[in-house]
């Protein structure tokens, strides 16, 4: 529990820094639908509190620390297969996003991450699954370049 702590200081604090940066943003000017520092903000206020959560369970459960057996490294890679092959996935598609644009490259990301995820155990899954994956990157897309304001590759 004392590296949660420590880790969801360090976090608070890194993420207050950030959110003091972003008074360095430029103003809303007249063409602007919001602030350029309203989404950072928003984001790394959301940051703060899933920290400020995760400090204060580590002074809740301190009899479960105890208990927790240690396991070796076979173990913790066979546990975490799938987050590192989620986090293989991820840069795939960040060095697509510059190649193929971000249309492309989400497409990829979000199809195979929940492949990786959900699964496809049967024909629905598919469907529900290439539904999922195209209305959420339209829906980033739209909100990036009409919202925000902000050109996508």
């Amino acid at each position: 529990m004392v590296k949660d702590r420590v880790l969801s200081l360090s976090v608070i604090v890194f993420f207050v820094l950030m959110y003091l940066e972003t008074f360095t943003f430029r103003e809303k000017s007249t063409i602007d639908v919001v602030a350029p520092a309203t989404y950072p903000r928003i984001l790394i206020i959301i940051i703060l509190l899933i920290a400020l959560v995760i400090f204060i369970k580590t002074f809740t459960n301190k009899e479960q620390d105890k208990k927790r057996p240690t396991k070796d490294f076979k173990f913790s890679l066979a546990k975490y297969k799938d987050v590192i092959l989620l986090f293989l996935i991820f840069c795939i598609h960040i060095i697509l996003f510059s190649k193929i644009g971000f249309v492309a490259a989400s497409l990829f990301f979000l199809f195979f991450s929940q492949v990786l995820l959900k699964g496809i155990h049967k024909m629905r899954h598919l469907y529900v699954n290439l539904a999922v994956t195209i209305s959420i990157t339209f829906v980033i897309y739209y909100a990036f370049t009409n919202i925000l304001n902000v050109v996508l590759p």
